[in-house]
């Protein structure tokens, strides 16, 4: 499938944690977990995939301030990749975890799955709220993911939102 313009004109995006955009870019995760359903215009269309700027949702006060407990995210993160095949050679820094702020890629998200399928590797089953309550995840399924050069500056939302201009401007000039 070849995306076009019109694809792009009403573009939407879902924030991810910065180490999990990583892996759609680095370690072929192409599941995203969330506890709710999306609505089904969401499906069968193009999606910006964006790295917010906390790892492990839990902000820090500058770049120089991230603590053992984000290093623990991302450890998180790796070895989940690892049971998923990746193959992991080089160190993967807070820094390079950070440069995957902003739209690092765009996918077409074809589905959400629950429970998960077999051949779904990233599919975790389900997740606990705040308060040790277990909550079913539904695997939003993104295939055809273009990684884009660089990462596009933008901020981001819960759900999915839509993409601003210049960004979507941007996203248009990286893929067409």
């Amino acid at each position: 499938m070849k995306i076009t313009t019109a694809d792009l004109q009403d573009l939407l995006a879902l924030t991810l944690w910065p180490e999990w955009a990583y892996a759609f870019l680095h370690f072929g995760k192409d599941i995203e977990n969330r506890t709710w359903r999306p609505h089904h215009q969401m499906l069968r269309r193009w999606h910006g995939i964006h790295g917010g700027q906390a790892i492990g949702g839990m902000p820090a006060r500058g770049e120089r301030y991230y603590d053992e407990t984000h290093g623990e995210a991302v450890r998180s993160m790796l070895e989940m990749a690892k049971l998923n095949g990746a193959v992991i050679n080089e160190k993967i820094t807070i820094r390079k975890i950070l440069n995957c702020r902003g739209i690092v890629a765009i996918g077409y998200l074809d589905e959400a799955r629950q429970p998960p399928k077999d051949r779904d590797r990233w599919h975790v089953p389900f997740t606990l709220d705040a308060h040790g309550i277990k909550k079913p995840c539904f695997g939003l399924h993104f295939s055809k993911i273009m990684p884009l050069p660089e990462p596009i500056p933008c901020k981001g939302a819960l759900g999915f939102w839509r993409v601003p201009e210049p960004a979507r401007t941007m996203i248009q000039n990286s893929v067409l």
